[in-house]
Formats: C-alpha cells, sequence, structure tokens
C-alpha cells in the first residue's frame, strides 16, 4: 500500500505539468490543446460552479463563460505563481460569484434551490457532517441565526447582500450575527 503513494504523486505531477504545457499551448491559440484541457479540467470546473450556483443550468451557463474567459486570459497564466487547475479554478471561482452576485442586484426572488439551500432540512445535512469535529461542536453552541449565516457564507461563498436577501434580513443584521457568530467561533476552538 505504502508503493502506491509514489506512484499518485508522480501521476499527480504529470498530470499538473500536462494541464500547464496545454494551457501555454492555449495562450498560443492552440485550439487542440484547448479541447483537450476543456476535456480534463471541465468535470472539476463544473463542480466548483455548480457548487457556488447551485442550479445546473446556471452553473453549465458560468461553466461555458469560463471557459471563454481561460481562452482570452490565458497569456496571464503564470506556472511560477502556482498550478494552471488552480488558476483555472480561480478564473471559473470568481466568475461565478460574479454571475451571481449580478442576479442578486437584480432583485429578482431567490429560485427554488437558493431557497432550499436555506430550509432547515439542507441546514441539517451541513451540521451532520461536522458533528464529530470541534468546529462542529462549536457550530451547535451558536444560535440557529448565527450558524445559519455562517455555514451559508462560507459554504456557498455569499456575500453580507445576498445573505440579507436569502435570509430575509437587513445586511447589518446579517453583518452582526456572523461577527457574533465567528467570535464565539474563535473563542470555542481555542485550546483551554
Amino acid at each position: 500500500m505504502a508503493s502506491t503513494e509514489p506512484t499518485r504523486v508522480l501521476a499527480r505531477a504529470a498530470e499538473a505539468l500536462a494541464l500547464e504545457d496545454l494551457l501555454v499551448r492555449t495562450a498560443a491559440a492552440d485550439e487542440a490543446a484547448f479541447r483537450s484541457l476543456y476535456e480534463r479540467t471541465a468535470g472539476r470546473l463544473f463542480a466548483v460552479c455548480l457548487r457556488i450556483a447551485r442550479h445546473r443550468r446556471l452553473a453549465e451557463e458560468i461553466l461555458q463563460e469560463s471557459y471563454l474567459h481561460v481562452w482570452q486570459r490565458a497569456r496571464e497564466f503564470d506556472p511560477a505563481h502556482g498550478a494552471a487547475l488552480a488558476w483555472m479554478i480561480a478564473v471559473a471561482r470568481n466568475h461565478a460569484l460574479d454571475m451571481i452576485r449580478l442576479r442578486m442586484r437584480e432583485d429578482r426572488p431567490p429560485d427554488e434551490l437558493t431557497l432550499e439551500a436555506a430550509n432547515a432540512i439542507a441546514l441539517d445535512a451541513i451540521q451532520a457532517k461536522f458533528e464529530l469535529s470541534a468546529l462542529g461542536r462549536c457550530l451547535g453552541e451558536l444560535g440557529d441565526g448565527e450558524r445559519h449565516a455562517i455555514i451559508l457564507a462560507y459554504r456557498d461563498g455569499l456575500n453580507y447582500d445576498q445573505l440579507a436577501v436569502l435570509l430575509g434580513v437587513s445586511v447589518d443584521t446579517v453583518k452582526a450575527s456572523i461577527g457574533r457568530g465567528l467570535a464565539r467561533l474563535r473563542d470555542c476552538m481555542q485550546p483551554p
């Protein structure tokens, strides 16, 4: 079993180098390299988009636009500053957050999936993942409002304005809930 770990590390390193090469070739307008880059990374980038958008059609739209950004901005990638996949994930994540913020500014009511994320059952499922950890214990000590706002902010990347719309409270209330909750989490997580 221990002998497979170096093999995995080498395979990950080889994949990282291959992605870097494809991204550099994409910067030179190599369409075949871009196609291969898409085939190798679309699943991972789609997962990022879906996690933020929480709606399949919107995530697909964000993914398509993210790859357009990758194509247009591939020259900005610098291997000295990080891995190709990390750069692409950052492009997709930033674009997804921008799209969500834009939709929130349009003053449209939240869609069903957004409301689902705000309901107690979804919150319980998230909390179940943390039950055995210290963070879970500390989250359990928070009030419902504080815990809910913190989980939605950190899990889904929502900002204060988005949380206010989603939770039906003022931005100041969201800021206060998150501030109090984070202070209590810090106190709880610090060793005695």
